[in-house]
């Protein structure tokens, strides 16, 4: 291919041609090397705040059931500790 450029163009001592090899020689020689290895990349930082729960007909339930009443309350207020003397 180099040689048919040099006999058609005005450059009969080759130097497109050769100029023409280098530069396909240069590129095949690119194509053949490995590609860069890939890094891993790093973890991201942790939060330690609570997950947020989605809401739903089984949270709502769960939630009634888990809350304090005023029931429990009175429970709770009538509720006598060993070992602690009585206010």
């Amino acid at each position: 291919m180099g040689a048919s450029m040099d006999s058609v163009s005005e450059c009969p001592a080759g130097n497109k041609g050769r100029a023409l090899c280098d530069k396909i020689r240069k590129t095949i020689e690119k194509l053949q090397q490995l590609p860069p290895a890939k890094r891993p990349k790093p973890l991201q930082i942790l939060d330690c705040k609570p997950k947020k729960k989605r809401g739903g007909r089984w949270l709502r339930r769960m939630k009634q059931r888990y809350e304090i009443t005023s029931e429990r309350k009175r429970k709770r207020a009538n509720r006598m500790y060993f070992g602690r003397p009585e206010e």
